[in-house]
């Protein structure tokens, strides 16, 4: 094999690689931060109180040692001061009448520049830090 051939070839496995680790965090990403155990026990909690007996929205916050729980009041959660470290929030809109994100969930998004999920009773909603909302399951 040609010096030439062997760098274009090489060339053509970086771009591939680079393609996969930019549409993995585009695409994929945001999923699986949801399947940590912690965050998955966490949300399985804060889905109790928000659409069981207590009606109370909790925020939870993800960090990469843990979550942190945010109380709420049943209305809406506004969210302190992140912490250094915060990945992303994940809080419940127990009202059927708001199933998506609200203004304030993209408001936070951005200003936190860290992913805003919420869950309704029938989907699950991802804001990205540049204001883009979609639903992801």
């Amino acid at each position: 094999m040609s010096l030439n051939f062997r760098l274009r070839l090489y060339l053509i496995v970086l771009v591939a690689v680079l393609f996969f680790c930019i549409a993995h965090t585009m695409f994929g990403a945001e999923k699986d931060i949801l399947h940590r155990h912690d965050v998955a026990e966490g949300i399985q909690q804060i889905k109790h109180d928000a659409f069981g007996p207590l009606h109370i929205e909790t925020l939870l916050e993800i960090y990469p040692g843990g979550i942190v729980f945010v109380g709420g009041t049943g209305l809406d959660v506004q969210p302190p001061p992140a912490a250094p470290g915060l990945l992303a929030t994940v809080h419940c809109h127990p009202d059927e009448e708001y199933p998506k994100p609200s203004p304030k969930d993209i408001a936070s998004a951005v200003a936190l520049q860290v992913p805003v999920y919420v869950i309704s009773h029938h989907a699950v909603w991802v804001v990205m830090p540049d204001g883009n909302a979609k639903e992801i399951k």
